[in-house]
């Protein structure tokens, strides 16, 4: 009986261990990039946050927007909040220019009654 392995038998343990290692390397390829995109993501939501507390306290769109050059306002009157003719809420939708689509909506008291 002979000690040692094959030729055969070392082509098919090394075969073996580089599709783990490429599976491993794949697997944290995969990691990082879900890591980035989470942290990308957070980074929108800590942004959008703070836009969305500056619109609630009544400050105009271009001061609730200020530091924050690639999110973009757009306003309508809020229907139901009319009384004599006067919406006291805009529907306000925020949206991100940022690549990927993120946009949210929520009710901020009218541009029209904070004007002179």
């Amino acid at each position: 009986s002979q000690r040692g392995f094959s030729l055969v038998e070392s082509l098919i343990a090394a075969a073996i261990a580089a599709g783990v290692i490429a599976a491993a390397a794949q697997s944290i390829a995969v990691s990082v990039r879900l890591n980035r995109a989470t942290a990308e993501r957070a980074a929108l939501l800590n942004e959008a946050d703070t836009i969305a507390a500056r619109l609630r306290a009544g400050l105009d769109d271009r001061a609730a927007l200020e530091g924050f050059d690639q999110w973009t306002i757009d306003r309508a009157a809020y229907a139901e909040s009319r009384r004599n003719e006067e919406a006291y809420f805009d529907l306000v939708t925020v949206a991100s220019t940022r690549g990927g689509d993120f946009s949210f909506a929520l009710l901020a008291p009218s541009a029209a009654r904070r004007a002179p």
